[in-house]
């Protein structure tokens, strides 16, 4: 179960219906870290991400953090399935 889970977390959207619609970086790497057993750059992680086509920033800060309130992100499930349709063995 474990193992399935991780391919459908690398390989789906599945990871965006296991996390809020608007999410931090930090919220999303930590479940790729949970998910997966791997240890991520943080730094590495981030770049990643904000490349992607399909998660975009949001003009709100998190209030759920109890220091300095990190920006708000989202999922656009549309482009991705848009992408997966182009480059069907893609994965996060």
């Amino acid at each position: 179960a474990k193992e399935k889970l991780k391919m459908l977390v690398m390989s789906s959207d599945v990871a965006f219906k296991l996390i809020p619609t608007k999410f931090t970086l930090t919220e999303l790497k930590i479940l790729y870290e949970r998910t997966t057993g791997l240890l991520l750059d943080k730094r590495n992680f981030r770049k990643r991400v904000k490349a992607l086509e399909f998660i975009f920033p949001l003009n709100e800060k998190s209030e759920r953090a109890a220091h300095r309130p990190a920006q708000l992100f989202s999922f656009d499930t549309e482009k991705f399935e848009e992408i997966r349709k182009e480059h069907p063995f893609f994965h996060l």
